[in-house]
């Protein structure tokens, strides 16, 4: 199923790439792998090329009390922002320089 073959009358103007839909939309190509293990989506699920699963994961500080000056991606906004890190836990969204940041994510998701 595309996300063109949705209907998507309920929320005008919305695209695969902002709001609820965007997030139907990841729904779809964290289940429809090509290969299984690649971290790609296949281009006919999403709207955008080779969407980075790390990229569209959420900010994640993690539970300890360090202090890491990090960066993750915000797939709401486009665009890197800085976080604090505590040290463990947390997630794959998440680097030590702004330039890396972008260098994986914006490209790569497409905007």
């Amino acid at each position: 199923m595309q996300a063109e073959d949705a209907d998507s009358s309920w929320a005008p103007g919305l695209t695969p790439i902002s709001g609820v839909w965007f997030l139907y939309v990841v729904a779809f190509c964290l289940f429809d792998l090509i290969p299984v293990l690649s971290i790609f989506c296949m281009p006919s699920i999403c709207d955008f090329p080779n969407c980075r699963l790390e990229c569209l994961e959420p900010k994640a500080p993690g539970y300890c009390r360090g202090y890491f000056p990090s960066y993750y991606y915000d797939p709401w906004a486009g665009k890197c922002k800085k976080f604090i890190y505590g040290g463990c836990m947390g997630n794959r969204n998440r680097f030590l320089t702004k330039k890396q940041c972008y260098r994986r994510c914006k490209k790569e998701i497409g905007h």
